[in-house]
This record gives structure tokens, sequence and C-alpha cells, in this order.
């Protein structure tokens, strides 16, 4: 979880991290959401997320990558 947490810290302008976005915060996320949590990975490097609606609205939808 902390490859995603450095990656949102890493998106850029105009992303804001918060508490809720911490590496405990995003596990919690992806035990209670899993089918709303994805990651794109080549060759085993962290490139993108995908994060959907339901139960984080401060996320609604977004993505972020390299």
């Amino acid at each position: 979880m902390q490859a995603v947490s450095d990656l949102w810290a890493a998106a850029g302008q105009g992303i804001r991290i918060g508490r809720s976005d911490s590496p405990l915060e995003i596990k919690k996320k992806t035990e209670r959401d899993a089918d709303l949590f994805l990651v794109a990975e080549v060759e085993g490097s962290l490139i993108g997320s995908v994060l959907g609606r339901v139960r984080w609205p401060a996320r609604d939808d977004l993505s972020f990558g390299h």
C-alpha cells in the first residue's frame, strides 16, 4: 500500500493527500471494496491506480498514473 500512497503523492498539482490516504487507510479500502480499487503494474512496478466511488466520496472515480 505504500507504493499506492507514494504514487498519489507524486501525482502533482491539484492532488491533496490527506489522513485517509495513508497506507493503512488504503489497505482498509482494498479490504472493504476490493472490486472498486484497481492498480496497474508494468514489470512489477506500480504505474497507476483507479479508485471507485462507493464509501470514499472525496476520491470519486479518480485515476493516477505516471
